[in-house]
């Protein structure tokens, strides 16, 4: 999952120094696009923010659940925390939304298998919404596609993050080079 960090506003505040209802509250004011992270002992909590509004509670343990904004709230005064808090393009916020929200059209494909830019010919050709997810394990990219055409994309890899047409290159590129897993997702929600 694409939980870009580079526009950090608040990083590493403990859960006993900070009063959780009121970061919340600031958060909705300022209009965050992007995310609260909450570390917990176990897992990780995540606020997905759109303009100030939670779009979504994510709890990421060894797999990504939806849970509600008010068990994280708890768990937060409950239990010690660590939260940070960053901004993100709301494309990127779609983007996340994708992957959790929508039935995966393609799920654990590879790219010893697959030629991504073929399979992005073939989306466009189908006038495809929706998200190409590659991922391995030291790099990850994201190609958030509108009417069949590439709207958004973002690449990591390390601590390293692209955006735009470079990134899309490097997605490319480096699904060339090594094998990577593969996740489409389209706009067709989960029931």
């Amino acid at each position: 999952m694409l939980l870009l960090k580079n526009k950090p506003l608040v990083q590493n505040l403990k859960s006993n120094y900070v009063r959780i209802e009121e970061l919340i509250l600031e958060m909705k004011e300022k209009k965050l696009t992007g995310f609260i992270e909450v570390k917990l002992k176990n897992s990780k909590d995540v606020l997905l923010y759109n303009s100030g509004k939670v779009v979504k509670v994510l709890r990421i343990d060894h797999d990504v659940h939806i849970t509600d904004k008010n068990s994280v709230v708890f768990d937060l005064v409950r239990v010690g925390a660590v939260f940070s808090v960053y901004e993100m393009k709301e494309n990127f916020v779609k983007m996340i939304l994708f992957s959790i929200e929508n039935e995966p059209m393609y799920k654990n494909l590879t790219t010893e298998f697959i030629d991504i830019r073929k399979l992005m010919k073939k989306l466009q050709k189908d006038e495809f919404n929706g998200v190409i997810h590659v991922y391995s394990s030291d790099c990850e990219g994201g190609i958030l596609m509108e009417s069949g055409l590439p709207s958004e994309s973002v690449y990591v890899e390390k601590d390293i993050i692209e955006e735009g047409a470079e990134a899309l290159e490097n997605i490319v590129r480096e699904s060339e080079r090594r094998i990577a897993n593969v996740d489409v997702f389209t706009d067709k929600k989960k029931k």
